[in-house]
Order: structure tokens, then C-alpha cells, then sequence
């Protein structure tokens, strides 16, 4: 039996956060000083390798003028 291929959250939500970034025309650089955090931080986010915590996700919306739950 074939086993499922789930995209864990932070995996997903890190390609909605470069996409997004990438639609506004944002280096990483640039959001990282938005979201105030390293460029180092934020690539492990748009990588899934680190999750975004409350406070930051809480922000990311007036950041990237979007609502949480556009795709």
C-alpha cells in the first residue's frame, strides 16, 4: 500500500509566506526587516525548517496585506 505524502503545516505555510513574498516583489532581506527577524530565521520559515511563533503569524497579514486564510 502506497503511503500518503502529507505536507507537514510549517512546510506549507513556509511556501505561502515566499510566495506571497515573491507576489510583492520582497527580498528576503526585505520581509526579514518587516517581520524583525534574521533572513537567516525567515529562510528556515519559507523552508519549514522552523515554525513562525503566534505573535509573528498574528502580524504576518498587515505585513503582507492578506488575510491568513488566502491560498
Amino acid at each position: 500500500m502506497p503511503q500518503s505524502k502529507t505536507v507537514p503545516i510549517e512546510v506549507h505555510m513556509g511556501l505561502q509566506l515566499k510566495k506571497r513574498r515573491e507576489e510583492l516583489k520582497l527580498t528576503q532581506r526585505d520581509l526579514a526587516k518587516l517581520m524583525k527577524v534574521t533572513p537567516q530565521l525567515l529562510s528556515k520559515y519559507e523552508t519549514g525548517l522552523a515554525k513562525i511563533l503566534p505573535d509573528r503569524l498574528y502580524d504576518l497579514p498587515k505585513i503582507l496585506s492578506c488575510c491568513l486564510n488566502e491560498s
